[in-house]
């Protein structure tokens, strides 16, 4: 029972500082921002110039993209720019380093692959500047590609349900359930279905999967 309650007490523990931890660094982000010039960005002059996050469209992407492989030293400046958003895990960065960087009518342009007419976004030199922005980050420094990989993808995907997309797509299917054309198309299947549960009743034996493959 005793080393019951000094792992409860260790695990408390290692929350309480690292809580502290997180709170500490989010405190120096607010002193930094506080320290600035009025009107200078919190992560020091805007390195693009101007402000052009988080970009519209896929010819502003592009056009950043050059910026990017043809200025020096323009990809450092941009993750020491964008290190200033933080997030408390890969996850978390990312989301917020994409949000940042992305409206969501963009990011419904890309995926990884650049599959459906979509463009690359691992092609992008801009998917380095978000790799280095993580890393920056010291409580996602060992962040792998494969994570980093994944949550960007995940990211992109789930676009078409930010913005009230997914709350659009089910008024959507609410609306073809409710047509004449979809009742009569499902009106079939629903029969086929009433038929195996009815044979499936008959011959319990049997069990319902084995007439849903027909034997």
């Amino acid at each position: 029972m005793s080393s019951q309650k000094k792992s409860v007490k260790g695990s408390l523990l290692h929350r309480l500082l690292t809580n502290q931890e997180m709170m500490m660094d989010q405190l120096k982000v607010i002193q930094m921002t506080m320290q600035k010039i009025p009107g200078e960005p919190a992560g020091g002059p805007d390195p693009l110039g101007r402000d052009i996050l988080p970009l519209n469209d896929v010819t502003s992407l592009l056009a950043l993209e050059k910026r990017v492989r043809e200025e020096a030293d323009l990809q450092n400046k941009m993750i020491t720019a964008l290190s200033v958003i933080g997030g408390l895990d890969v996850k978390d960065c990312i989301w917020r380093v994409m949000k940042h960087c992305f409206t969501n009518s963009l990011a419904k342009q890309l995926n990884w692959r650049g599959i459906n007419g979509k463009t690359a976004f691992h092609r992008l030199q801009l998917k380095d500047v978000i790799t280095g922005t993580v890393r920056n980050n010291r409580l996602t420094a060992t962040a792998t590609d494969q994570e980093v990989e994944s949550y960007i993808k995940k990211w992109l995907h789930l676009a078409g349900d930010r913005d009230g997309g997914r709350r659009e797509r089910e008024r959507n299917e609410d609306e073809l359930s409710k047509k004449p054309a979809f009742k009569i198309l499902m009106g079939p299947v629903k029969e086929v279905d009433k038929s195996i549960d009815k044979m499936s009743r008959l011959f319990p034996c049997q069990g319902r999967q084995k007439f849903v493959n027909f034997g």
